[in-house]
């Protein structure tokens, strides 16, 4: 077994965390460094604190599991395995989680098309209503009165004196002339 997870890490060691753990209560660290003495210097061996085989479920050694970068345990086996298997089985975590990555960056760049999509629409709004504010000189649309705009006094173009904005006809009147204008 011990041979297999050598192979594995010596395929995978750059990108993976491999961690051998003794749960003998009777084991000490001399004892691990003694029986493994060829693999301890390769990846991380421990003494497990009597949690490890609650935690993970463990009847049977040897026992394997592979946890992705989640957290999550992707595959478990228990008794003898092969490399090969266990390096099929690192890359489904990995491409597992590379398509959760792949899919929460596809979210990503949706989300921000469309607020650009919203943004261009409201700059498209603003510039389409100041637009027709100018063409219709600002009469419509425009939070101001028109007698805001045109304050009384604006001179006929005849007589000269201030026209009177008459709000039930919505015309200018000349009282000189008596002209709308």
């Amino acid at each position: 077994m011990m041979d297999e997870l050598s192979c594995v890490y010596e395929k995978e060691g750059d990108k993976i965390i491999m961690i051998s753990i003794d749960i003998s209560a009777e084991d000490t660290k001399e004892d691990i460094e003694l029986v493994y003495s060829e693999y301890v210097h390769k990846w991380i061996f421990a003494l497990d604190t009597g949690d490890i085989i609650y935690l993970y479920d463990v009847m049977i050694i040897p026992y394997t599991c592979i946890i992705d970068t989640n957290g999550d345990i992707s595959y478990r086996h228990y008794g003898l395995i092969d490399n090969e298997t266990l390096l099929e089985e690192i890359e489904k975590a990995s491409t597992k989680n590379e398509l959760q990555d792949l899919s929460l960056l596809l979210w990503i760049v949706i989300i921000g098309f469309i607020l650009a999509f919203v943004i261009i629409i409201i700059v498209l709004i603003h510039v389409q209503k100041e637009k027709t504010e100018k063409t219709l000189g600002g009469f419509e649309g425009s939070q101001k009165s028109i007698q805001d705009r045109y304050p009384q006094g604006n001179p006929c173009l005849t007589c000269g004196q201030p026209l009177r904005y008459l709000s039930e006809s919505k015309k200018w009147y000349c009282d000189n002339c008596r002209k709308y204008m």
